[in-house]
């Protein structure tokens, strides 16, 4: 890993930002859209029917709930996924210092696997 990439890992946050976002982010990882899609499925989710409400009544209460759990996570992974990959870049000397969208990080990979 480049040191200048180790120094933007080794900055301490600042207090108001959420280490949720704020360490994806020192790692060139953005993923507004990936939040916007998990807030919207989140809103979805009723307390009368239980899970994804406009699922209701299939497909089936217990099914319902595990499969709008289910969907809830897997948006929630993006960010994670994709920035262990930004990791695996930065360990490998691939991505430059500046900040890179997730779409060119994995791109960027798709490229360096096909010279591979």
């Amino acid at each position: 890993m480049r040191s200048q990439n180790m120094a933007n890992l080794l900055k301490p946050f600042a207090q108001s930002e959420d280490p949720e976002i704020a360490f994806p982010q020192s790692v060139g990882i953005e993923t507004p859209e990936v939040e916007v899609l998990y807030r919207e499925i989140f809103r979805d989710l009723d307390e009368k029917v239980f899970g994804i409400g406009w699922w209701a009544p299939h497909p089936g209460t217990s099914r319902r709930i595990l499969i709008s759990n289910y969907l809830l996570e897997c948006v929630r992974s993006i960010r994670t996924n994709l920035t262990e990959a930004a990791l695996h870049l930065l360990e490998a000397g691939i991505t430059g210092t500046r900040k890179v969208t997730s779409w060119r990080i994995v791109s960027q990979w798709i490229g360096t696997v096909s010279h591979l």
